[in-house]
């Protein structure tokens, strides 16, 4: 995959490398030997866009040596910019290579003899994955018991795009026996609190890590259970360096990300 930087040392004209011939073509596929498909990042990011548009944005990554494009705003758009490309920019031979390329891998990936379904196998075998992804960061996890509250702090709302569902770690706690009590404020019970707080990295955010807001909640979830000394646990859906980011003193649990797998195997994770 393309990135939409520019690398002057490699390029000097500044182009981002998903429109750059130097860097696809020449480094990429003649200097390095790479036969492979090369697909472009998404084309929505301005970092690939100029005033002409994902029409000419389409048109450049393809006269650059790039086989797919992926996620243009305006499909139209980018087909026009294809059309052009293989008429003015890209030469027969080049286009032929490229389309051969992309008919050998989409063969490779779709075999004739091949279930389309998802097998048992494959199902274990990622929550196999995601059970080892899960670490703790800091602290150490008591045993929690039974009987839970759940705080969910969401800082992936708001953007462009819904977030994945959060309802597979209350589905997957209540599967596996827990009596989980969602908390929307802070609360005088003596349940240990988990404070499951999700923050995927988003373009559309334009920063690293939590809004003020978010970091604020969770100071206030955090001082509120600790005024009536309940056990606290933050299950940090999100890179583990945001840790840094959170109130001191409270032990922090890393499932990477906020997809169903991984909420499916925090809940494992904490009622082991």
């Amino acid at each position: 995959m393309t990135a939409h930087v520019a690398y002057p040392s490699l390029d000097p004209s500044g182009a981002p490398a998903t429109c750059s011939r130097r860097i696809v073509h020449d480094l990429l596929r003649e200097e390095l030997g790479f036969d492979g498909l090369v697909v472009t990042d998404a084309l929505i990011m301005g970092g690939v866009q100029d005033d002409a548009g994902e029409a000419h944005a389409a048109s450049r990554a393809v006269a650059a040596g790039c086989d797919l494009l992926l996620y243009p705003n305006d499909p139209a758009a980018a087909l026009h910019g294809l059309e052009v490309a293989a008429g003015r920019n890209v030469g027969r031979a080049q286009l032929d290579a490229s389309l051969a390329r992309r008919d050998h891998w989409a063969r490779w990936a779709t075999p004739a003899d091949r279930a389309k379904s998802v097998s048992d196998t494959d199902r274990s075998q990622a929550r196999e994955l995601a059970d080892r992804a899960i670490h703790l960061v800091r602290g150490s996890i008591a045993p929690l018991g039974p009987r839970l509250g759940l705080a969910i702090v969401d800082d992936d709302l708001g953007g462009p795009y819904a977030p994945p569902s959060r309802q597979p770690l209350l589905d997957a706690l209540g599967a596996l026996g827990a009596d989980v009590v969602v908390e929307t404020h802070p609360s005088g019970s003596t349940r240990p609190l988990v404070i499951a707080l999700f923050g995927d990295i988003r373009a559309w955010k334009g920063r690293p890590g939590y809004s003020q807001p978010t970091k604020d909640r969770v100071t206030q979830l955090v001082g509120a259970a600790r005024a009536v000394k309940r056990d606290v646990l933050i299950v940090l859906f999100s890179h583990p360096r945001l840790a840094e980011q959170l109130p001191a003193g409270v032990p922090v649990l890393s499932a990477w990300g906020g997809e169903r797998p991984m909420q499916e195997a925090a809940a494992r994770r904490l009622v082991q």
